[in-house]
């Protein structure tokens, strides 16, 4: 199953593993953490046209990593909804 395009609270309970499997089906996953101790998510998303590239970033300051994911996942799932 995929989480994110059957988004609908299938997330929610997700470990942190689940999140990044399913977010590294849309394109390059990173998660960092930064020197305020915060943590952020990006998806360099996969696109076929050439010469097109798009980032779906988490905001930069999250508690958890899971929590980023999370988020990023949310805006993923808006993202290929359009």
């Amino acid at each position: 199953m995929n989480l994110i395009t059957t988004f609908n609270g299938a997330i929610a309970n997700a470990t942190l593993d689940q999140v990044l499997m399913e977010l590294a089906k849309h394109g390059r996953t990173r998660v960092g953490q930064y020197s305020t101790a915060k943590w952020s998510c990006c998806v360099e998303m996969n696109v076929a046209a050439k010469g097109v590239s798009f980032e779906v970033r988490s905001s930069y300051d999250h508690d958890t990593p899971l929590s980023a994911a999370k988020e990023c996942a949310e805006r993923v799932a808006e993202a290929i909804k359009r």
